[in-house]
């Protein structure tokens, strides 16, 4: 697998579970916010760092 497929395929695989772990908004813990905060800025990078190679 190239750099670019590996980092779109975890960007796919990290918004799958921020997804999964935010339909249900009202049950969540703070930690679970924390965590689901955490992996969108994981997935915000992660992007960057696609759109900066891609340039």
């Amino acid at each position: 697998m190239t750099k670019l497929v590996r980092i779109t395929w975890l960007i796919e695989c990290l918004q799958e579970i921020v997804d999964r772990d935010t339909r249900d908004d009202m049950s969540m813990s703070d930690f679970d916010r924390g965590m689901v905060a955490g992996y969108r800025s994981c997935i915000n990078q992660l992007r960057k760092i696609m759109e900066t190679d891609l340039d």
